[in-house]
């Protein structure tokens, strides 16, 4: 059952990363293993190859005995000569839709996967489309992101070594470092990730002190999506205009349950308006 409420609010709008090499973090994040990498250098080559060939054969829990199956084989050196090279992190295919990749990875908070889940994008996806074809106002109104999905914001120590950091970098594939000012940098990455968990795992490092999401300022539209169970998602989403500092804003709050077939229930509809603001129902 559809309501519309009109209540106040206040506005809304605020050492190549070696494959072995563990990082515990308050998130408990660490950086997987790159198969293959059986010195934990960072790099598949020869000198992995050979310990894997010495151990040959029956051997388990052998550091060559890639797929842990009691014995070292031709899966294990199949498995090495494919990811020969240096270690880097495996980033999924481009998305054709950045919106429902953005949402679910303000999903997944700071303990969460680095990159968004097929399932779960492929769910957010569906959902905005059934959104929108209940609520046609909302087609044009996509959510702004609360941080850069590709950059991450770091503070080194003066003076530390860095070379834990900048195998980090070569292990995520890092395309550039910009000074922000001071000890302050902008760490860029080819494409979006889960930026509080990254944050997580390079405020771990040694020779960074700290590391936060490069958050935006502005925009005036949020989507917030929770996994509720039973296939059902619940979405709580603000469409905002008018976005301004001043309090001239104008908002309508939409609380909606989506079920796994793309069902749309209307929990409920509220405004928070200035006297300018049109009233949408």
């Amino acid at each position: 059952m559809s309501t519309l409420r009109l209540s106040r609010r206040s506005s809304g709008g605020a050492l190549v990363a070696t494959a072995m090499l563990s990082l515990t973090t308050a998130a408990s994040a660490t950086v997987p293993p790159c198969a293959g990498d059986v010195d934990g250098d960072g790099v598949v080559g020869f000198a992995d190859l050979t310990v894997l060939l010495s151990s040959w054969g029956p051997c388990a829990g052998c550091p060559g005995d890639l797929d842990a199956s009691g014995s070292v084989d031709f899966v294990d050196l199949t498995t090495l000569l494919a990811s020969w090279g240096p270690c880097t992190f495996a980033y999924p295919a481009p998305r054709q839709s950045p919106e429902a990749e953005q949402i679910v990875l303000q999903m997944l908070g700071a303990a969460g996967a680095w990159t968004a889940p097929d399932d779960l994008y492929d769910r957010a996806v569906q959902d905005l489309a059934a959104i929108r074809l209940a609520w046609p106002g909302l087609t044009g109104e996509t959510n702004s992101p609360l941080w850069s999905p590709t950059t991450l914001i770091v503070k080194k120590i003066a003076g530390a070594p860095q070379d834990k950091y900048q195998a980090m970098n070569a292990y995520m594939q890092v395309i550039s470092e910009t000074v922000l000012f001071g000890d302050w940098w902008v760490v860029t990455f080819p494409a979006p990730l889960n930026m509080p968990a990254m944050a997580q795992v390079y405020s771990s490092l040694p020779g960074i002190e700290y590391a936060e999401v490069n958050g935006f300022i502005g925009g005036e539209n949020f989507y917030e999506a929770t996994v509720l169970g039973g296939g059902e998602w619940k979405w709580l989403i603000d469409d905002g205009s008018w976005d301004c500092f001043d309090g001239c804003d104008c908002h309508t709050f939409y609380d909606l349950r989506v079920s796994d077939a793309g069902v749309v229930t209307v929990i409920d509809i509220w405004q928070w308006n200035m006297p300018w603001c049109p009233v949408k129902k």
